[in-house]
């Protein structure tokens, strides 16, 4: 039957509409965020990727290999144009000469590569190239590419009446691969030299995997069918690149003191270790509390979701986001036994954690910057999200005067907070567990 073109448009738009239907679920929110930078997220997933791997090897205990990719790594950090991820290095007990790089700056080498390669350059450029995969966001990019494929792919197998080209679709994802190894070569080039890597050693890394492939007797595939472009012609794009940047005038910078390298850039100084969750507010991705506000006679809703959980030196950082309204903010929360921490700008390295709120034993009184909170007890609260037994109260008073009262259910967290003063009261009238 034949459609109009109305039909195809609408068709253009239910698919849009819906991203990830086709693409592996795990990866979903790299598609959602696709044009701004959310590098918890990222991290989340570099981690899960990096746990799954984990499943099959194990870490190296070889103090020397682990020194030699530490010192590399730092030097290399230093000379980023900016540090959106703590770029942790991997070094797995395997024979295998492989690195790969996860999102979230999650970077694995196998010890068999750091066999082969003797020299510093030659893994300094390779820890440059992965690198480049994860200051370019190639995880994200590829998402997006597919999901525009596949559209493509669909509509146009619609119009012909006949089903996915799936061979075409994989030479497509191969030439999209090909060309963010392009881009991670031209990065790590640039990244190599103003590190202060020696520029005549720039394609000794690439001759070295050459000679390894002719060591082994394995037969490279033909480029059209190789998510790389062909060894030989990176050599020379390598070289070209490296030519160019210093007829340019590139010269290494002067890094001074050694950055930290630290998880700190992306979660801040982690102000607590917290190992154990707590009943009174917790935080698991996929909760969501719903709460409605009433103030002078108005009602208004706002929304608190737990978007994920990120282990950082043994805490656990939560990703929360806030919805008033359609707009969304995010924050990062810790919490440990009786306090909860808050960071409002986690894209800012410069944010720093607060006190939000402080939990302290029966009668007792805990500081929390600019308030103080008491334990007033336990009693039982009824919202529109259910009856909420053994909460507990607390007062809590700000130095200016402002005066709250806040209730906290066990397993739920808080369920209502009072302001009398300013006739402000807000209730829980929905929570969602996973």
């Amino acid at each position: 039957m034949k459609r109009s073109l109305a039909f195809w448009l609408l068709l253009a738009c239910i698919w849009c509409s819906a991203p990830g239907q086709l693409v592996d679920p795990r990866l979903n929110p790299f598609i959602s965020s696709w044009g701004r930078t959310d590098t918890q997220k990222e991290i989340e997933a570099g981690q899960q990727c990096y746990e799954e791997l984990l499943s099959d090897h194990s870490l190296s205990q070889n103090d020397a290999y682990l020194r030699r990719v530490d010192r590399i790594r730092a030097q290399l950090v230093s000379a980023l144009p900016s540090n959106p991820y703590p770029y942790k290095v991997l070094v797995l007990a395997d024979n295998t000469v492989n690195a790969e790089c996860f999102p979230g700056g999650y970077i694995v080498i196998f010890e068999g590569l750091l066999a082969w390669m003797h020299d510093d350059n030659q893994l300094a450029i390779t820890l440059a190239h992965e690198m480049g995969h994860a200051y370019r966001r190639h995880w994200a990019r590829e998402m997006r590419l597919e999901e525009t494929d596949q559209f493509v792919m669909f509509t146009v197998a619609i119009l012909r009446h006949k089903p996915i080209d799936a061979k075409l679709y994989e030479l497509r994802k191969l030439a999209h691969s090909r060309d963010q190894e392009q881009e991670a070569d031209e990065f790590g080039t640039e990244l190599y030299l103003r590190a202060g890597f020696d520029p005549a050693k720039i394609t000794d890394a690439m001759r070295s995997l050459v000679n390894w492939n002719k060591h082994e007797g394995e037969r490279q595939p033909p480029e059209y069918l190789s998510d790389h472009p062909d060894t030989e012609e990176r050599i020379l794009d390598i070289q070209a690149t490296a030519d160019r940047l210093l007829r340019a005038g590139l010269k290494p910078i002067d890094p001074g003191p050694l950055p930290d390298v630290s998880v700190q850039s992306v979660f801040g100084k982690i102000p607590t270790l917290a190992t154990r969750p707590c009943p009174l507010q917790p935080s698991e991705t996929g909760m969501a509390w719903t709460y409605e506000v009433r103030s002078s006679g108005a009602v208004s809703q706002y929304s608190v979701k737990t978007v994920g959980v990120a282990q950082v030196d043994g805490t656990a950082v939560s990703r929360m986001e806030v919805d008033v309204a359609g707009q969304k903010v995010f924050y990062q929360q810790i919490v440990d036994e009786d306090h909860v921490y808050r960071r409002n700008r986690p894209e800012d390295a410069k944010s720093e954690w607060t006190i939000e709120t402080a939990f302290p034993d029966d009668g007792g009184v805990l500081g929390a910057g600019k308030w103080a909170f008491k334990n007033l007890g336990t009693e039982s609260i009824e919202t529109p999200a259910g009856k909420f037994e053994h909460c507990l109260k607390l007062g809590a008073a700000e130095a200016s005067g402002r005066v709250l009262t806040l209730w906290y259910a066990p397993n739920v967290g808080l369920v209502r907070r009072l302001n009398d003063k300013a006739g402000v009261d807000e209730v829980l009238v929905s929570f969602k567990r996973p």
